[in-house]
């Protein structure tokens, strides 16, 4: 075969290739790209669990159906509103009441519950009144991005950030301060896990929460679909809540779901 052919030949399976693909697309036979953001939030999501955590396999598994192909990126939480405003971005799981205003998102229906409070060092559990009445001017571990509620601001409490909430946990082994802002469920499955990191003391939970917050999925306003993304992530969500597994979910990771669901 002379180098002209092959050429011809070439150019002609190129053309061939390009005319199936948006066919294709036209059809509804290609998957459609989006791209979510994330952060490191066992056991509503991580790298390191099967599945990347009970938040992204809802995502997945809700938008499928819809033929939607969905890439999920894990980002310090600061990152998020930058990485918003610069484009490229679909949507951020999970985010809290406040997170879904800051960050100017589109809210899906709550996925699960969550439970806010403090977790203190176990030696200090008898004399610690974390009732926020008392909390006015105590130092507490916070994690910088984070949205906390308005009544935590309110209390008069005096935060002290961090990247991540392990350093707080650490921070508070050591005494740095008394308490820690978490939600139950992260925190009960950090100290649950192997780690590489350890505490110089015990931490706990102490009743009671001060909040109890929805989790929901944002999809960022003025993306190409986000309207039909949201949609579509709805429809899927209530197939998964009729065939029972948002309840096999709640029941794997130990979380609570929504009332009234």
């Amino acid at each position: 075969m002379s180098m002209k052919s092959r050429v011809i030949r070439s150019g002609g399976l190129f053309l061939a290739l390009m005319l199936g693909l948006v066919l294709a697309a036209r059809a509804g036979g290609l998957p459609k790209q989006v791209l979510f953001e994330t952060l490191e939030y066992p056991p509503f999501a991580s790298e390191s669990m099967s599945g990347e955590g009970a938040t992204i396999e809802i995502l997945r598994e809700a938008l499928a159906a819809s033929g939607w192909h969905v890439e999920v990126r894990f980002v310090p939480w600061a990152r998020v509103p930058i990485e918003i405003a610069e484009g490229g971005v679909d949507g951020v799981l999970p985010c809290w009441p406040a997170e879904i205003e800051r960050f100017g998102l589109l809210g899906s229906s709550p996925l699960f519950m969550s439970r806010l409070g403090f977790f203190v060092r176990t030696a200090d559990l008898p004399r610690l009144d974390v009732t926020l009445a008392h909390m006015k001017g105590k130092r507490v571990g916070t994690v910088r991005a984070y949205g906390y509620p308005d009544s935590l601001a309110d209390a008069g409490v005096a935060r002290e950030d961090a990247m991540d909430d392990e350093t707080n946990f650490k921070k508070l082994a050591a005494r740095r301060f008394d308490y820690v802002v978490l939600e139950k469920a992260v925190g009960d499955y950090l100290l649950s896990t192997n780690k590489a990191w350890h505490l110089a003391a015990d931490v706990s939970w102490k009743e009671p929460a001060f909040a109890t917050l929805p989790l929901f999925v944002g999809f960022v306003r003025d993306r190409p679909h986000s309207r039909e993304l949201q949609q579509d992530f709805e429809a899927g969500l209530a197939r998964l809540r009729r065939e029972g597994r948002l309840d096999a979910l709640a029941r794997q990771y130990s979380l609570d779901l929504p009332a009234g669901r």
